[in-house]
């Protein structure tokens, strides 16, 4: 299923208690429409949905926010060639070098390829939204970008542990399941809340420290996975389809390009990430873009009726991504996030921690660094997504179902943007990954399941679900003590 990524704005109606908006500053992601001079009638995203991606277009529903004319306002440009526009997209956005400006130039033209790295083309519409900043978030920004979400603490709801006490059963007796609904009927401020619609979102993306073996799978196996996705057969289908969830993939930066599939978000920023050993994984502006293209994602899940989202990643290499950012975030030596990954043997494990020192070096970013810097040094594209999606997530109300490892790195950097954004989610399980004790104990979080699991892909999450599920049905559904005519304790 095509994703339409225009849809980052959502009715006034599902906000949260006048907080529920974001504002922020884009050089990319909210752009105007674009006129296709052939074939005749069709835009370029009517004919991208028959030939591959363009960038996530704007909102129209947040035209009135703009402090400068909407760009729909403005005369539209005109592409001759829809086929050389996507071409001149993907070079843009690939920070063209001087190789494949030397192979694209017959192609194209000398005049278009001078474009691609241009950040004020034709191709590119940049438009400013201004908005206050919100109480709850920290100032998120970059050199050319702000983003801003406003995320308040969740409201205690007194009448909500009488009716979890007044229940046929000792008190505390269901243990975490407790804790658990007491967390979901506060968060929507309900005594019976609900979990509709629920989505298992699975962001995929390639990084460029796998070429230098961190894992002990080849990169391409990044996209064997996806297609193993996309046709039913890996563990989270399984999960997934046995638990109720509906399942899609979302490409954030795969280094392949599938084209339009079923079942498959196109939110691509680029082909994978660079080598963070020997430079920043991507640039601030990038970072910002996965961001918001994952916050555009979880806005019209919301706008669709969806109350929770679980999260789940695929990318060789990411556990190193991870490592290093649990290691900057919460001060934990990085010997201590480095784990085996995909399954290193003693040496492959040596090696890995080797060059992630190595990387951590390179970077030498103080301790306490903004968190879109250390995003953009070690992150990976699939990383910044679900971060921005969580954020979106949470600003909409939404239930968070966080898998393991390199999940909750991605919620590290949004709980340095957004502190209570803990309040909105449920840590699914405890990872075997040595890292995710680290991160666990810096969210103050306890995990519903220990399996010894460190497979990702969002399985822990999905595991879980049946016991979100119990949490709130046990409120839901379970007698009183009052309505079963049943004795309370003396």
């Amino acid at each position: 299923m095509r994703q339409d990524l225009d849809q980052g704005g959502g009715s006034a109606s599902k906000e949260r208690a006048g907080n529920a908006f974001a504002c922020f500053d884009l050089a990319r992601g909210v752009t105007g429409k674009e006129q296709v001079g052939q074939p005749q009638g069709q835009t370029i995203d009517q004919q991208a949905n028959a030939r591959c991606r363009v960038p996530a277009q704007g909102s129209g529903q947040i035209d009135g926010l703009l402090d400068q004319p909407p760009v729909s306002a403005a005369p539209l440009p005109m592409v001759r060639d829809a086929l050389r526009h996507f071409a001149v997209e993907r070079l843009r956005r690939r920070q063209v070098d001087h190789l494949q400006a030397t192979l694209a130039g017959p192609a194209l033209g000398q005049d278009t390829l001078a474009r691609t790295g241009s950040t004020n083309d034709q191709f590119s519409h940049p438009a400013k939204i201004s908005m206050p900043r919100g109480g709850y978030n920290r100032p998120f920004a970059g050199a050319r970008q702000t983003m801003h979400f406003s995320i308040p603490p969740t409201i205690p709801l007194p009448a909500l542990q009488a009716r979890i006490d007044g229940k046929t059963k000792p008190p505390g007796s269901l243990g975490q399941l407790e804790r658990l609904a007491q967390q979901i009927g506060q968060l929507q401020q309900s005594l019976t809340p609900s979990l509709g619609q629920p989505q298992l979102l699975v962001f995929a993306g390639d990084h460029g420290a796998a070429r230098a073996g961190v894992s002990a799978y080849p990169q391409e196996v990044t996209w064997q996975m996806v297609e193993n996705f996309l046709a039913g057969g890996a563990a989270i289908n399984v999960f997934a389809r046995h638990n109720g969830l509906q399942l899609q993939v979302i490409d954030a930066g795969v280094a392949h390009d599938f084209g339009a599939r079923d079942g498959l978000v196109d939110a691509k920023i680029g082909f994978g990430t660079n080598n963070f050993i020997e430079q920043a994984a991507m640039s601030e502006d990038d970072c910002q873009a996965a961001i918001a293209r994952g916050a555009a994602i979880a806005r019209q899940l919301a706008d669709d009726g969806c109350q929770v989202i679980g999260f789940g990643e695929m990318g060789i290499g990411n556990t190193a991504a991870a490592a290093l950012l649990t290691h900057q975030l919460t001060g934990t030596p990085l010997a201590d996030c480095v784990g085996r990954g995909t399954g290193l043997d003693d040496a492959g494990l040596a090696r890995k921690q080797a060059l992630l020192a190595r990387a951590a070096a390179r970077a030498a970013l103080a301790p306490g660094a903004p968190a879109l810097s250390v995003l953009a040094e070690f992150g990976g594209f699939e990383i910044a997504m679900m971060a921005g999606a969580m954020l979106a997530a949470a600003e909409r109300g939404m239930l968070l179902l966080i898998d393991g490892f390199i999940v909750t790195s991605a919620l590290l950097v949004a709980a340095e943007i957004a502190p209570a954004i803990g309040d909105y989610c449920v840590f699914c399980h405890r990872s075997a990954e040595p890292g995710h004790q680290a991160q666990l104990r810096a969210l103050h979080a306890e995990p519903l399941l220990d399996l010894g699991l460190r497979l990702g892909e969002g399985s822990g999450a999905a595991l879980a679900w049946p016991l979100v599920r119990s949490a709130v049905a046990f409120l839901n559904e379970m007698a009183s003590f009052e309505s079963a005519g049943v004795s309370t304790q003396a």
